[in-house]
């Protein structure tokens, strides 16, 4: 029995060297994967960036392209920001608690919470003054303000949609 078992534990050294030289050998095979995703990376990137923009120029004589003409004319220094519109709404389903987009709770928290994660971002990324900083706009953004008449322009006719335009 005590030559079985020296046979058993040399057997089982020769599996744990085979173990650890498939671990160095699969190791480098991990390490050169990865600087082949990295040089991938690094050679894709840029054209991704270039390829996802917001900006699409509006067509020659449009509306949009004349509103722009004049955004670029009167108003420089914001001509070259960026809008990201968020849509929020009921729904669809007949079940639904509100059908005022305006009444549901989760509307009036949105709106708080994404105020406050805008004025944070605008305090911490030293881009712009957070004093002078209007993170976005909407109706409760403007409801309750000199600027009141404006917030109907964020909800849609059966008030089942509102949106939030943030500026970057």
């Amino acid at each position: 029995s005590r030559d079985a078992s020296r046979h058993f534990d040399w057997s089982a050294m020769a599996l744990m060297d085979a173990y650890v030289r498939a671990l160095r050998l699969g190791r480098v095979l991990v390490l050169l994967l990865w600087v082949g995703v990295g040089l991938y990376g690094a050679y894709t990137a840029p054209k991704f960036l270039d390829n996802t923009t917001m900006r699409f120029p509006p067509p020659q004589g449009s509306p949009s392209a004349l509103a722009t003409q004049a955004m670029k004319q009167w108003f420089r220094l914001q001509s070259d920001t960026e809008n990201l519109i968020v849509v929020l709404g009921n729904s669809p389903q007949p079940h639904r608690k509100y059908d005022d987009v305006l009444e549901a709770p989760f509307t009036k928290q949105f709106t708080s919470t994404l105020n406050d994660t805008l004025r944070h971002w605008a305090y911490h990324s030293r881009l712009v003054p957070a004093s002078s900083f209007a993170p976005a706009e909407g109706y409760y953004f403007f409801r309750g303000t000199p600027l009141d008449s404006l917030a109907d322009n964020f909800v849609s006719p059966k008030k089942q949609w509102t949106i939030f335009v943030v500026s970057f």
